[in-house]
């Protein structure tokens, strides 16, 4: 009796801290390895959840202590992925002849997953006879029989993981654009696109982060935002779409670093700020969804490039030139200013130097006069660059007292540094353009 009463013990033991219970049985070897994983978002990394060996009846079981997280799971054996299961429960079984998977798969425990089975089954066969029909009628008709055939699941399962799953790939219907469309048909279009192209893909289920989806959807529409849209627009959009997202969810943080890294250094005026933004909003006020080293990261990279953000008023630059007298740059009587941050080493500084100097006359017959401030500490390297280049036109300074960080007080670990400033010091620009592009800015002024 006290062996019994142990045994049950043990039993329910086991049956309390097992989390996940899989069982699949196929046609295979005894001792071969087969794995169960789930896909990323990029459509082609896995991420290995759990791996068993067969046994002697063709058997693979897989449990655990630790729950799985839901979402579609691969079955792989090596490097070949046999077929794919969506796990929402946790305790199920599938039974499938090697001889045609899907086809022959049978899951019991799971309705939902039997149902996506049935479904998956029935697509693949509707997909088989599109594919052999002989006119375009006949295909219509196909294709109206598998959009019945979606809309009926998800009639079934409504809101259900692999519901959204389906939704997610069924592209947002959109207005039509023909070749006699204006220019206001196009803008209207566009605005809508970014309103409403993200429409069918459930941003509030984590579940998707665990299929092979999400990148090739929102990848693309990212790529399609024009970037010379105002950030204000921009930063409205991000703000929408994050929105519909959990607070603390993994579908949270995967938005935000894909706008993120979309606006990161791109090179086009105005996009700093939209990075801004989004990183204060939703890395330094969420911190829990984002490691120490990417938080600490973001505060110095947001710290060095804020106040240089366009719109702001520049920081006073208080620098010695060729005389050794003060020249600060608040002091600049000019309607538009160029500061130039440069190391007389640079190569790239010196190229843009070269074409500055050759182009200033155009420049400042618009009332731009240049802040030409050196970074190096070597004073006679420094006059020679003047001399050699050929900058006598320009305040030429220097921080002969060491006491400017140009790097982070004003952006310059990458040089030549260039602002255009207006009459108040205002930032008009700060990325380096073409010297032309200077000039139809203030030409539009």
């Amino acid at each position: 009796m006290k062996k019994e009463l142990i045994l049950l013990f043990c039993l329910i033991t086991f049956q309390v801290s097992a989390q996940y219970r899989i069982e699949i049985q196929i046609q295979t070897q005894k001792d071969s390895l087969y794995m169960i994983a789930y896909p990323m978002p990029d459509g082609k990394t896995m991420f290995p959840q759990d791996t068993v060996k067969a046994d002697e009846q063709g058997s693979l079981v897989f449990e655990g202590s630790k729950k799985l997280l839901p979402g579609m799971y691969y079955l792989v054996k090596g490097r070949t992925r046999l077929f794919d299961f969506p796990l929402v429960d946790t305790q199920f079984s599938i039974k499938a002849d090697t001889a045609n998977l899907v086809e022959s798969m049978r899951i019991n425990g799971s309705p939902e997953a039997a149902d996506f089975s049935d479904y998956t089954r029935e697509s693949m066969r509707l997909n088989r006879m599109y594919g052999n029909a002989k006119d375009t009628g006949e295909r219509q008709k196909i294709y109206e029989t598998y959009n019945n055939l979606v809309r009926s699941y998800q009639d079934k399962h409504p809101n259900s993981f692999t519901s959204n799953f389906l939704k997610a790939l069924s592209p947002v219907t959109m207005p039509a654009l023909t070749g006699a469309s204006t220019r206001k048909d196009t803008i209207s279009y566009l605005k809508y696109y970014y309103k409403h192209a993200l429409d069918n893909v459930a941003l509030d289920d984590d579940r998707l982060m665990r299929t092979p989806v999400l990148d090739g959807i929102i990848d693309p529409y990212l790529s399609n935002i024009d970037l010379h849209n105002a950030p204000d627009t921009i930063i409205a959009l991000a703000d929408r779409l994050i929105a519909r997202t959990k607070v603390n969810s993994d579908l949270r943080r995967y938005m935000v670093i894909k706008f993120g890294n979309k606006f990161l250094q791109t090179g086009v005026l105005g996009c700093d700020r939209v990075y801004v933004e989004i990183a204060e909003r939703y890395i330094l006020k969420e911190p829990t969804l984002y490691s120490d080293v990417t938080i600490q990261k973001n505060k110095e990279y947001i710290n060095r490039i804020k106040p240089m953000l366009m719109g702001n008023i520049m920081p006073d630059m208080c620098l010695t030139d060729t005389l050794g007298k003060w020249n600060p740059l608040w002091e600049m009587p000019a309607k538009y200013t160029m500061v130039v941050i440069y190391d007389y080493s640079c190569g790239h500084c010196q190229e843009f130097t070269r074409k500055l100097v050759d182009y200033y006359p155009k420049l400042e017959q618009k009332g731009m006069q240049v802040y030409m401030c050196c970074k190096n500490h070597d004073r006679s390297q420094w006059l020679k660059f003047i001399k050699e280049y050929k900058t006598d036109k320009f305040t030429n300074v220097m921080d002969a007292k060491n006491i400017v960080d140009f790097d982070n007080q004003y952006n310059a670990s990458l040089v030549p540094k260039v602002y255009l400033l207006d009459k108040n010091k205002t930032i008009l620009n700060n990325l380096r353009l073409e010297l032309s592009d200077f000039e139809k800015m203030m030409s539009a002024k």
